[in-house]
Protein backbone atom coordinates (compact mmCIF):
# COMPACT_ATOMS: atom_id res chain seq x y z
CA UNK A 1 0.00 0.00 0.00
CA UNK A 2 2.35 2.67 -1.21
CA UNK A 3 2.05 5.82 -3.26
CA UNK A 4 4.05 6.63 -6.40
CA UNK A 5 4.60 10.33 -5.79
CA UNK A 6 7.07 10.60 -8.69
CA UNK A 7 4.40 9.74 -11.28
CA UNK A 8 1.94 12.24 -9.83
CA UNK A 9 -0.35 9.63 -8.26
CA UNK A 10 -2.01 11.15 -5.20
CA UNK A 11 -1.44 9.36 -1.92
CA UNK A 12 -4.59 7.88 -0.43
CA UNK A 13 -5.22 9.09 3.10
CA UNK A 14 -8.06 7.43 5.00
CA UNK A 15 -9.20 9.28 8.11
CA UNK A 16 -11.41 7.31 10.51
CA UNK A 17 -13.50 8.85 13.29
CA UNK A 18 -15.03 6.77 16.07
CA UNK A 19 -17.89 9.24 16.12
CA UNK A 20 -19.68 8.15 19.29
CA UNK A 21 -19.34 11.86 20.06
CA UNK A 22 -19.23 14.65 17.50
CA UNK A 23 -15.88 15.96 18.79
CA UNK A 24 -13.94 13.03 17.31
CA UNK A 25 -15.54 13.51 13.90
CA UNK A 26 -14.99 17.28 14.09
CA UNK A 27 -11.27 16.90 14.66
CA UNK A 28 -10.94 14.41 11.80
CA UNK A 29 -12.84 16.70 9.41
CA UNK A 30 -10.56 19.64 10.19
CA UNK A 31 -7.48 17.53 9.47
CA UNK A 32 -9.06 16.13 6.29
CA UNK A 33 -9.67 19.66 4.97
CA UNK A 34 -6.07 20.62 5.78
CA UNK A 35 -4.62 17.96 3.44
CA UNK A 36 -3.95 19.59 0.03
CA UNK A 37 -6.21 17.87 -2.55
CA UNK A 38 -3.53 18.27 -5.22
CA UNK A 39 -1.34 15.81 -3.31
CA UNK A 40 -3.78 13.62 -1.38
CA UNK A 41 -6.85 11.55 -2.20
CA UNK A 42 -8.75 12.07 1.06
CA UNK A 43 -11.55 9.88 2.41
CA UNK A 44 -13.30 10.09 5.78
CA UNK A 45 -14.78 6.95 7.34
CA UNK A 46 -17.45 7.32 10.00
CA UNK A 47 -21.00 6.21 10.72
CA UNK A 48 -24.05 7.25 8.74
CA UNK A 49 -24.72 9.77 11.53
CA UNK A 50 -21.78 11.86 10.41
CA UNK A 51 -22.48 11.76 6.67
CA UNK A 52 -24.48 15.01 6.79
CA UNK A 53 -21.56 16.94 8.29
CA UNK A 54 -19.15 15.49 5.73
CA UNK A 55 -21.46 16.59 2.94
CA UNK A 56 -21.60 20.11 4.35
CA UNK A 57 -17.81 20.21 4.47
CA UNK A 58 -17.49 18.67 0.99
CA UNK A 59 -15.63 15.59 2.17
CA UNK A 60 -15.99 12.09 0.73
CA UNK A 61 -17.77 9.72 3.13
CA UNK A 62 -16.84 6.07 3.51
CA UNK A 63 -19.33 4.25 5.75
CA UNK A 64 -18.12 2.17 8.67
CA UNK A 65 -19.85 0.94 11.80
CA UNK A 66 -18.83 2.87 14.92
CA UNK A 67 -19.82 2.95 18.58
CA UNK A 68 -23.48 3.75 19.09
CA UNK A 69 -23.70 7.04 21.07
CA UNK A 70 -26.38 5.70 23.43
CA UNK A 71 -24.37 2.54 24.13
CA UNK A 72 -21.21 4.60 24.65
CA UNK A 73 -22.88 7.04 27.05
CA UNK A 74 -24.64 4.30 29.02
CA UNK A 75 -21.48 2.21 29.49
CA UNK A 76 -19.50 5.24 30.63
CA UNK A 77 -22.26 6.30 33.02
CA UNK A 78 -22.25 2.86 34.65
CA UNK A 79 -18.45 2.62 34.75
CA UNK A 80 -18.46 -0.38 32.41
CA UNK A 81 -15.91 -1.42 29.80
CA UNK A 82 -16.84 0.16 26.47
CA UNK A 83 -14.62 -1.83 24.09
CA UNK A 84 -15.52 -5.43 24.83
CA UNK A 85 -13.61 -8.26 23.17
CA UNK A 86 -16.48 -9.03 20.80
CA UNK A 87 -16.88 -5.38 19.83
CA UNK A 88 -13.15 -5.02 19.19
CA UNK A 89 -13.13 -8.17 17.05
CA UNK A 90 -15.92 -6.71 14.89
CA UNK A 91 -14.17 -3.36 14.63
CA UNK A 92 -10.86 -4.94 13.61
CA UNK A 93 -12.64 -7.02 10.96
CA UNK A 94 -14.43 -3.91 9.66
CA UNK A 95 -11.14 -2.00 9.55
CA UNK A 96 -9.37 -4.77 7.61
CA UNK A 97 -12.24 -5.03 5.12
CA UNK A 98 -12.13 -1.25 4.66
CA UNK A 99 -8.36 -1.31 4.06
CA UNK A 100 -8.78 -4.07 1.47
CA UNK A 101 -11.38 -2.02 -0.42
CA UNK A 102 -9.83 1.44 -0.20
CA UNK A 103 -6.10 0.53 -0.12
CA UNK A 104 -4.95 3.56 1.90
CA UNK A 105 -1.32 4.65 2.02
CA UNK A 106 -1.81 6.19 5.47
CA UNK A 107 -4.58 5.90 8.06
CA UNK A 108 -5.38 8.69 10.53
CA UNK A 109 -7.69 7.74 13.40
CA UNK A 110 -9.43 9.59 16.19
CA UNK A 111 -10.56 7.36 19.08
CA UNK A 112 -10.77 4.32 16.78
CA UNK A 113 -9.13 1.97 19.29
CA UNK A 114 -9.21 -1.02 16.94
CA UNK A 115 -6.69 0.69 14.64
CA UNK A 116 -4.03 -0.16 17.22
CA UNK A 117 -4.52 -3.75 16.00
CA UNK A 118 -5.84 -3.59 12.45
CA UNK A 119 -3.29 -1.11 11.06
CA UNK A 120 -0.42 -3.26 12.34
CA UNK A 121 -1.98 -6.40 10.85
CA UNK A 122 -2.43 -4.70 7.46
CA UNK A 123 0.99 -2.99 7.61
CA UNK A 124 -0.61 0.42 7.03
CA UNK A 125 1.14 3.44 8.59
CA UNK A 126 -1.14 4.73 11.33
CA UNK A 127 -1.41 8.20 12.86
CA UNK A 128 -3.40 8.44 16.10
CA UNK A 129 -5.05 11.70 17.16
CA UNK A 130 -5.33 11.87 20.93
CA UNK A 131 -5.24 14.11 23.98
CA UNK A 132 -1.96 14.29 25.87
CA UNK A 133 -3.45 13.13 29.17
CA UNK A 134 -3.39 9.64 27.63
CA UNK A 135 0.37 9.79 27.07
CA UNK A 136 2.33 7.27 29.17
CA UNK A 137 4.46 10.18 30.40
CA UNK A 138 1.50 12.42 31.31
CA UNK A 139 1.96 14.41 34.51
CA UNK A 140 -1.80 14.47 35.12
CA UNK A 141 -3.30 11.99 37.62
CA UNK A 142 -6.43 10.04 36.75
CA UNK A 143 -9.49 12.04 37.88
CA UNK A 144 -12.65 10.57 39.33
CA UNK A 145 -15.32 10.66 36.60
CA UNK A 146 -19.03 10.80 37.26
CA UNK A 147 -20.07 7.37 38.50
CA UNK A 148 -23.12 5.83 40.22
CA UNK A 149 -20.94 5.33 43.32
CA UNK A 150 -20.79 9.10 43.84
CA UNK A 151 -24.52 9.27 44.47
CA UNK A 152 -24.50 6.11 46.62
CA UNK A 153 -21.38 6.67 48.73
CA UNK A 154 -20.81 10.39 48.50
CA UNK A 155 -17.86 12.11 46.88
CA UNK A 156 -15.21 11.77 49.66
CA UNK A 157 -15.74 8.02 50.15
CA UNK A 158 -15.95 7.39 46.40
CA UNK A 159 -12.60 9.15 45.95
CA UNK A 160 -11.04 6.76 48.50
CA UNK A 161 -12.54 3.70 46.80
CA UNK A 162 -11.53 4.99 43.38
CA UNK A 163 -7.90 5.37 44.46
CA UNK A 164 -7.68 1.67 45.36
CA UNK A 165 -9.96 0.37 42.59
CA UNK A 166 -8.29 2.33 39.78
CA UNK A 167 -5.58 -0.23 38.83
CA UNK A 168 -8.19 -3.01 38.67
CA UNK A 169 -10.50 -0.82 36.61
CA UNK A 170 -7.77 0.17 34.15
CA UNK A 171 -6.79 -3.47 33.67
CA UNK A 172 -10.43 -4.27 32.99
CA UNK A 173 -10.41 -1.83 30.06
CA UNK A 174 -7.04 -3.06 28.77
CA UNK A 175 -7.61 -6.82 29.02
CA UNK A 176 -10.05 -7.23 26.06
CA UNK A 177 -7.78 -5.15 23.85
CA UNK A 178 -4.72 -7.26 24.64
CA UNK A 179 -6.64 -10.50 24.11
CA UNK A 180 -7.59 -9.36 20.60
CA UNK A 181 -4.02 -8.18 19.91
CA UNK A 182 -2.66 -11.59 20.89
CA UNK A 183 -5.23 -13.36 18.68
CA UNK A 184 -3.76 -11.39 15.77
CA UNK A 185 -0.19 -12.23 16.71
CA UNK A 186 0.65 -8.88 18.29
CA UNK A 187 2.38 -8.33 21.62
CA UNK A 188 0.19 -7.08 24.51
CA UNK A 189 0.50 -3.45 25.61
CA UNK A 190 1.45 -2.54 29.20
CA UNK A 191 -1.24 0.01 30.09
CA UNK A 192 -4.49 1.71 29.16
CA UNK A 193 -2.56 4.84 28.22
CA UNK A 194 -0.45 2.78 25.81
CA UNK A 195 -3.63 1.32 24.32
CA UNK A 196 -5.00 4.79 23.54
CA UNK A 197 -1.76 6.13 22.07
CA UNK A 198 -0.15 3.13 20.30
CA UNK A 199 0.53 4.11 16.66
CA UNK A 200 3.35 4.81 14.20
CA UNK A 201 2.90 8.49 15.02
CA UNK A 202 0.78 9.91 17.84
CA UNK A 203 -0.38 13.54 17.67
CA UNK A 204 -1.72 15.37 20.70
CA UNK A 205 -4.40 17.97 19.99
CA UNK A 206 -3.48 19.93 23.11
CA UNK A 207 -1.43 22.76 24.53
CA UNK A 208 1.53 21.49 26.60
CA UNK A 209 0.78 24.10 29.26
CA UNK A 210 -2.62 22.52 29.94
CA UNK A 211 -1.75 18.86 29.43
CA UNK A 212 1.97 18.43 30.22
CA UNK A 213 4.05 15.29 29.89
CA UNK A 214 7.37 14.49 31.54
CA UNK A 215 8.98 13.58 28.21
CA UNK A 216 7.39 12.91 24.85
CA UNK A 217 7.99 9.34 23.64
CA UNK A 218 9.61 8.86 20.25
CA UNK A 219 7.06 9.51 17.50
CA UNK A 220 4.73 11.52 19.75
CA UNK A 221 4.24 15.27 19.33
CA UNK A 222 1.90 18.13 20.16
CA UNK A 223 0.10 19.73 17.23
CA UNK A 224 -2.09 22.17 19.17
CA UNK A 225 -5.87 22.32 19.51
CA UNK A 226 -8.10 21.34 16.60
CA UNK A 227 -10.90 23.91 16.49
CA UNK A 228 -14.06 22.77 14.73
CA UNK A 229 -17.60 24.09 14.56
CA UNK A 230 -20.72 22.76 12.82
CA UNK A 231 -20.90 24.32 9.34
CA UNK A 232 -24.22 26.04 9.98
CA UNK A 233 -25.44 29.55 9.25
CA UNK A 234 -25.87 32.24 11.87
CA UNK A 235 -29.17 31.73 13.71
CA UNK A 236 -32.22 33.87 13.04
CA UNK A 237 -31.85 35.45 16.46
CA UNK A 238 -28.26 36.62 15.78
CA UNK A 239 -29.20 40.21 14.92
CA UNK A 240 -31.72 40.49 17.74
CA UNK A 241 -29.54 39.22 20.60
CA UNK A 242 -29.59 41.88 23.34
CA UNK A 243 -26.24 43.61 23.79
CA UNK A 244 -26.75 45.33 27.13
CA UNK A 245 -26.14 42.19 29.23
CA UNK A 246 -23.23 39.71 29.14
CA UNK A 247 -23.75 36.89 26.62
CA UNK A 248 -23.30 33.32 27.91
CA UNK A 249 -22.82 30.65 25.22
CA UNK A 250 -24.01 27.26 26.52
CA UNK A 251 -22.66 24.40 24.42
CA UNK A 252 -22.70 20.98 26.10
CA UNK A 253 -21.94 19.08 22.90
CA UNK A 254 -23.22 15.68 21.83
CA UNK A 255 -21.85 14.00 24.98
CA UNK A 256 -23.10 16.50 27.55
CA UNK A 257 -25.66 15.49 30.17
CA UNK A 258 -29.11 16.72 28.98
CA UNK A 259 -30.06 17.37 32.63
CA UNK A 260 -27.56 20.20 32.60
CA UNK A 261 -29.79 22.17 30.23
CA UNK A 262 -32.60 22.33 32.78
CA UNK A 263 -30.22 23.45 35.54
CA UNK A 264 -28.85 26.17 33.26
CA UNK A 265 -32.34 27.46 32.54
CA UNK A 266 -33.16 27.61 36.24
CA UNK A 267 -29.85 29.35 36.98
CA UNK A 268 -30.23 32.15 34.41
CA UNK A 269 -33.96 32.81 34.51
CA UNK A 270 -33.58 36.03 36.54
CA UNK A 271 -29.87 36.78 36.03
CA UNK A 272 -28.89 39.89 34.05
CA UNK A 273 -27.39 37.81 31.22
CA UNK A 274 -28.37 36.71 27.73
CA UNK A 275 -27.93 33.02 26.88
CA UNK A 276 -27.32 31.42 23.48
CA UNK A 277 -27.93 27.69 23.86
CA UNK A 278 -26.78 24.93 21.46
CA UNK A 279 -28.30 21.53 22.22
CA UNK A 280 -26.21 19.45 19.72
CA UNK A 281 -29.26 17.67 18.38
CA UNK A 282 -31.01 17.23 21.73
CA UNK A 283 -34.54 18.56 22.13
CA UNK A 284 -34.69 22.28 22.86
CA UNK A 285 -36.15 22.68 26.36
CA UNK A 286 -39.49 24.45 26.62
CA UNK A 287 -40.61 26.88 27.72
CA UNK A 288 -37.50 29.02 27.40
CA UNK A 289 -36.91 32.02 29.68
CA UNK A 290 -37.11 35.36 27.88
CA UNK A 291 -33.33 35.80 28.07
CA UNK A 292 -32.51 32.43 26.44
CA UNK A 293 -32.17 31.85 22.68
CA UNK A 294 -31.74 28.25 21.54
CA UNK A 295 -31.00 26.17 18.45
CA UNK A 296 -29.90 22.61 17.78
CA UNK A 297 -26.52 23.69 16.35
CA UNK A 298 -24.84 27.09 16.39
CA UNK A 299 -21.68 28.46 14.72
CA UNK A 300 -19.38 28.03 17.70
CA UNK A 301 -16.54 30.34 16.69
CA UNK A 302 -18.83 33.31 16.08
CA UNK A 303 -20.78 32.69 19.31
CA UNK A 304 -17.61 32.18 21.35
CA UNK A 305 -16.11 35.42 20.05
CA UNK A 306 -19.27 37.36 20.85
CA UNK A 307 -19.84 35.73 24.25
CA UNK A 308 -18.49 36.86 27.61
CA UNK A 309 -18.02 33.24 28.75
CA UNK A 310 -19.06 29.68 27.90
CA UNK A 311 -20.71 26.80 29.72
CA UNK A 312 -19.35 23.52 28.29
CA UNK A 313 -19.35 19.78 28.93
CA UNK A 314 -15.72 20.03 29.97
CA UNK A 315 -14.39 18.38 26.82
CA UNK A 316 -11.37 19.72 25.01
CA UNK A 317 -13.20 20.38 21.71
CA UNK A 318 -15.56 23.06 23.03
CA UNK A 319 -13.11 24.04 25.75
CA UNK A 320 -10.37 24.93 23.30
CA UNK A 321 -12.90 26.78 21.14
CA UNK A 322 -13.66 28.98 24.15
CA UNK A 323 -9.96 29.57 24.82
CA UNK A 324 -9.22 30.28 21.14
CA UNK A 325 -11.73 33.12 21.44
CA UNK A 326 -10.16 34.27 24.71
CA UNK A 327 -13.15 33.34 26.82
CA UNK A 328 -13.24 31.65 30.24
CA UNK A 329 -15.61 28.77 30.83
CA UNK A 330 -17.68 26.83 33.31
CA UNK A 331 -16.92 23.17 32.64
CA UNK A 332 -19.46 20.52 33.68
CA UNK A 333 -17.77 17.18 32.89
CA UNK A 334 -19.05 13.63 33.25
CA UNK A 335 -16.59 11.23 31.56
CA UNK A 336 -12.88 10.87 32.29
CA UNK A 337 -11.66 12.72 29.18
CA UNK A 338 -13.79 15.69 30.18
CA UNK A 339 -12.60 15.61 33.79
CA UNK A 340 -8.96 15.57 32.66
CA UNK A 341 -9.47 18.74 30.62
CA UNK A 342 -11.76 20.45 33.13
CA UNK A 343 -9.28 20.01 35.97
CA UNK A 344 -6.60 21.51 33.72
CA UNK A 345 -8.82 24.51 33.00
CA UNK A 346 -9.50 25.11 36.68
CA UNK A 347 -5.84 24.66 37.69
CA UNK A 348 -4.81 27.24 35.08
CA UNK A 349 -7.37 29.77 36.33
CA UNK A 350 -9.25 29.69 33.02
CA UNK A 351 -12.61 28.71 34.47
CA UNK A 352 -14.56 26.72 37.03
CA UNK A 353 -15.28 23.00 37.26
CA UNK A 354 -18.71 21.79 38.43
CA UNK A 355 -19.22 18.03 38.56
CA UNK A 356 -22.09 16.79 36.38
CA UNK A 357 -23.14 14.31 39.07
CA UNK A 358 -23.80 17.12 41.53
CA UNK A 359 -24.38 20.28 39.52
CA UNK A 360 -27.23 22.52 40.65
CA UNK A 361 -28.77 25.73 39.40
CA UNK A 362 -27.47 27.47 42.52
CA UNK A 363 -23.87 26.36 41.84
CA UNK A 364 -24.15 27.38 38.20
CA UNK A 365 -25.50 30.76 39.16
CA UNK A 366 -22.65 31.40 41.60
CA UNK A 367 -20.05 30.34 39.02
CA UNK A 368 -21.61 32.54 36.33
CA UNK A 369 -21.56 35.57 38.59
CA UNK A 370 -17.94 34.90 39.61
CA UNK A 371 -16.67 34.54 36.05
CA UNK A 372 -18.58 37.56 34.74
CA UNK A 373 -17.21 39.84 37.46
CA UNK A 374 -13.62 38.55 37.86
CA UNK A 375 -11.25 40.15 35.31
CA UNK A 376 -8.40 37.70 36.01
CA UNK A 377 -10.28 34.84 34.31
CA UNK A 378 -10.68 36.92 31.15
CA UNK A 379 -7.07 38.09 31.18
CA UNK A 380 -5.74 34.53 31.43
CA UNK A 381 -8.13 33.35 28.70
CA UNK A 382 -6.87 36.13 26.42
CA UNK A 383 -3.29 34.93 27.02
CA UNK A 384 -4.35 31.38 26.12
CA UNK A 385 -5.94 32.67 22.90
CA UNK A 386 -2.63 34.23 21.84
CA UNK A 387 -0.81 30.95 22.47
CA UNK A 388 -3.39 28.92 20.51
CA UNK A 389 -3.23 31.38 17.59
CA UNK A 390 0.45 30.48 17.19
CA UNK A 391 -0.41 26.81 16.50
CA UNK A 392 -1.63 25.15 13.30
CA UNK A 393 -2.77 21.58 13.96
CA UNK A 394 -3.78 20.93 10.36
CA UNK A 395 -0.42 21.99 8.96
CA UNK A 396 1.52 19.93 11.50
CA UNK A 397 -0.61 16.82 10.88
CA UNK A 398 -0.07 17.23 7.13
CA UNK A 399 3.70 17.32 7.72
CA UNK A 400 3.50 14.06 9.68
CA UNK A 401 1.51 12.35 6.91
CA UNK A 402 4.13 13.48 4.38
CA UNK A 403 6.93 12.15 6.61
CA UNK A 404 5.29 8.74 6.83
CA UNK A 405 4.79 8.58 3.08
CA UNK A 406 8.43 9.46 2.57
CA UNK A 407 9.49 6.67 4.92
CA UNK A 408 10.64 8.92 7.74
CA UNK A 409 10.31 7.70 11.33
Amino acid sequence: MSSDRATGVRARVLLIAEDATLAHLGRIMVLAKALPPAHYDVQVACSARGAHFLELMQLRHVPIETLDPAYFAARLARGQVVHTEALLERSVADDLALFARERPDVVVGDFRISLGISAACAHVPYVAIQNAHWCEQSLLPFPLPSHPWVNRLGLPLTRMVFRYALPLGLNGYLRPFNRVRQKHGLAPLPSLRAMYTQADRTLYADMPSLSPVAQLPLGHSYIGPIIWEPPVALPEFWETLPTAAPLVFVNIGSSGDPRLLQEVLKAVVDLPVTVALATAGKAVPTPLPANVFAASYLPGKALSTRATLLVTNGGSATGYMALAAGRPQIAVPSNMDQYFFSHAIERAGLGKLLRADGVTAQALRAALEELVHTPAYHQRAAEAARAIAATDAGARATEVVAELLNGQA
